[in-house]
């Protein structure tokens, strides 16, 4: 390797596909889970609490994090660069497969989040984060890999 292609890259070398994950329109059928961690994150996303709270939607990264000490098999969530939850475990195993078996390590998909009503000082509502992922079946990343037969 020669230092022009260690400082900026092979050109030669193939780009990872950009993953997107295509599902039904305005279907948010995944929960993410471990958002009461994160609601530091989802309040500088989405605007501090109000009485009538938030309903919005975004684009999301769902990343494998295979250092990850409590499960290998754990995929984050992230919004705006922020982490604001995981997949749950089941889900992350299932996911995480069909993501290896396309050679993906990240794709995005589009979040729905919802929450922060607050009535008043002692009666407010999480953030919580839905994904348009599909809970069950094959999932079309939109990079043309097939499904194993």
């Amino acid at each position: 390797m020669g230092i022009f292609s260690f400082l900026f890259g092979d050109s030669k070398s193939k780009a990872a596909p950009q993953a997107r994950i295509k599902w039904r329109e305005g279907s948010f059928p995944m929960q993410a889970v471990g958002e009461s961690n994160y609601q530091e994150a989802l309040v500088a996303i989405c605007g501090a609490h109000t009485r009538h709270g938030h309903e919005g939607e975004y684009d999301a990264l769902i990343e494998c994090e295979p250092a990850n000490h409590h499960d290998p098999n754990a995929i984050m969530v992230k919004i705006q660069g922020r982490k604001v939850g995981y997949l749950s475990r089941e889900q992350a195993q299932r996911v995480g497969q069909q993501m290896r078996e396309a050679g993906l390590k990240a794709a995005t998909c589009l979040a729905r989040v919802r929450g922060g009503w607050r009535t008043n000082q002692y009666d407010e509502g999480h953030y919580g984060v839905n994904l348009a992922i599909p809970n069950l079946g094959r999932i079309d990343f939109g990079i043309g890999v097939k499904a194993p037969d």
